[in-house]
């Protein structure tokens, strides 16, 4: 007995269509393989070679420049590229995380996550049934811990390492001043800055 040849195949994706994401994580790291998955979760994507990468290619335009180079630099070969393969949107992971964090309502988590409340409220009963941590809404925020502004710690890092002035960046970006003084003072004691 023959057995049939599926009639659409991709390329580059395994039993799970995972592959390629799979060695982006290993390779990159979570936070880089996350903020992929943030900007094309759901959806799949071709990977050009490094040589025909450049900041008005489609991919760059979708998930950023310097995001796209990481990506295409550590696993795109330079004969071919990558074909088409699926991004997880990595949904759970984003609620899990934001349910743990205190100080968010569940309004602020399904905005953020791109859902509707009732999904959120779900996810909470579940965490809550697992005996997992679950943040106070009524407690102050800790979000030192949340994505947004672990991203936003790292352009005032870049732009103080680049030499602006922290005023400049305070009234630029709209950050408060404590922030970027406190980002300063700790390049400053890494010997980083003078």
């Amino acid at each position: 007995m023959r057995t049939k040849k599926p009639l659409i195949g991709f390329v580059g994706d395994d039993e799970n269509g995972a592959s390629v994401f799979t060695q982006i994580r290993e390779t990159l790291g979570d936070e880089d393989a996350e903020e992929l998955a943030m900007y094309v979760g759901g959806q799949r994507i071709a990977l050009p070679r490094p040589s025909k990468l450049s900041p008005e290619h489609p991919l760059c335009q979708r998930i950023g420049y310097p995001l796209a180079c990481r990506i295409v630099e550590a696993v795109s070969p330079e004969d071919g590229g990558v074909p088409a393969f699926y991004v997880p949107s990595l949904i759970d992971l984003r609620i899990t995380r934001l349910l743990e964090e205190d100080g968010l309502t569940a309004r602020e988590i399904a905005q953020r996550a791109g859902v509707c409340m009732r999904t959120v409220h779900r996810y909470r009963a579940r965490m809550l049934r697992k005996g997992l941590r679950v943040g106070n809404h009524k407690a102050p925020r800790t979000l030192y811990r949340t994505y947004e502004v672990s991203k936003g710690e790292k352009v005032v890092r870049t732009l103080l390492l680049e030499g602006h002035s922290p005023s400049q960046i305070r009234d630029i970006l709209a950050v408060p001043g404590e922030v970027v003084l406190t980002i300063r003072a700790e390049l400053l004691r890494e010997g980083k800055i003078k």
